[in-house]
């Protein structure tokens, strides 16, 4: 019961701050576009979408994950980081990814990207769809920058995700060393695959994939990351459970937020594995 209330507490805070930035942030920012394949989509990834492969993918690199090529236009992505660095600066409450592990990061559903992000799901859904084989019909989804830097809690350990699929698109900065992203077939695979991120580049993979973040050791890292839910019986309840997690639960209270109802990792590194933000 305590939980409980502390949950609705929390989701009564992020509806607050939702309400506050749609009146103080959202209806004044005219630099969000509306969504245009061409503004949004690099033209390599557009050639992607229309002959269902090509030159630079999308390529299996391990099961269950798809590099792509790179995914958006160079104003797009100036456009995501500077709009993410002045909401920063504002001063207006920051419902950030993560838990508040990191130092940079904002929710992009909550600061004017919901629209332009609900149409861009439409092209996802196609795409997951056709390269995991199977219909997901996303009907939920949490978009957010996430930025790592030395010396700040960068890296994760082997953990899964709450939600179906996730797409990861790195926007840079050139130059970072480190922070690689590894797959693995189970927790403790002794061998796992070692995903580099490339600025413009993405992966899209099952939110069932293990993965974990290595250590950034130089420069700074800035991805878009889109994490979907399906349409099913789990969708609410689910969705709800991520709304606590990007709301900033403390730790002792996350005990009864995994979304699946069931162990995603093991009992040494449950409460980092359930931050989320590779």
């Amino acid at each position: 019961m305590k939980n409980h209330q502390h949950h609705d507490a929390a989701l009564a805070q992020v509806a607050d701050r939702r309400e506050q930035l749609a009146d103080q942030w959202v209806r004044h920012r005219d630099a969000i576009p509306g969504f245009c394949p061409d503004v949004v989509f690099h033209p390599s990834f557009l050639a992607m979408l229309k002959d269902g492969a090509g030159p630079e993918g999308p390529e299996k690199v391990f099961p269950g994950v798809f590099k792509l090529p790179r995914v958006f236009t160079d104003g797009f992505t100036q456009l995501l980081i500077r709009e993410a660095e002045e909401f920063m600066c504002s001063g207006l409450p920051n419902g950030r990814p993560c838990c508040g592990r990191v130092n940079w990061g904002v929710v992009l559903n909550e600061i004017g990207f919901s629209g332009l992000i609900e149409e861009m799901m439409h092209v996802f859904n196609q795409l997951s769809s056709r390269l995991f084989g199977e219909v997901l019909h996303v009907t939920e989804h949490f978009a957010y920058l996430i930025g790592y830097r030395p010396g700040e809690a960068s890296a994760l350990p082997p953990h899964t995700d709450f939600n179906d699929v996730t797409l990861n698109i790195c926007l840079g900065q050139p130059g970072f060393i480190g922070s690689a992203l590894k797959f693995r077939r189970s927790e403790h695979d002794p061998h796992p695959f070692e995903y580099l991120h490339e600025p413009g580049a993405g992966v899209l993979h099952r939110g069932n994939a293990w993965h974990e973040v290595t250590p950034i050791t130089s420069g700074e890292r800035i991805n878009f990351i889109i994490m979907g839910i399906k349409d099913d019986e789990h969708t609410v309840p689910r969705a709800r459970r991520y709304q606590l997690y990007l709301s900033g639960v403390e730790r002792d209270q996350e005990e009864d937020l995994n979304p699946w109802g069931e162990a995603r990792s093991s009992a040494t590194s449950t409460n980092l594995a359930r931050r989320q933000g590779s």
